[in-house]
């Protein structure tokens, strides 16, 4: 009778370990941090840093510790390089 040692099950493993891990497509990506003082749009952190952001229009500042705050929940138009209201 023949038992499969570690030794020959070992390269099959990562194999059948690689196969069952899920992938993530961009709109599934983490969250990237924001940078502390700068403002955002937030269509950018949803589209860019993946942050799960509802208000598209609006201005957002980063905190320390990666917090955001709405600065101007609704922006007719909010555009960048600095984000601002238009």
């Amino acid at each position: 009778m023949h038992f499969p040692t570690l030794l020959t099950l070992l390269p099959a493993l990562p194999l059948a370990f690689a196969s069952t891990l899920p992938t993530l497509s961009p709109r599934q990506a983490a969250p990237v941090a924001c940078l502390p003082g700068s403002t955002y749009c937030g269509w950018y952190l949803q589209e860019n840093l993946f942050w799960n952001i509802v208000q598209r229009n609006a201005l957002f500042t980063c905190q320390p510790g990666g917090t955001i705050v709405v600065e101007k929940s609704v922006c007719r138009v909010c555009e960048g390089p600095q984000a601002h209201c238009a």
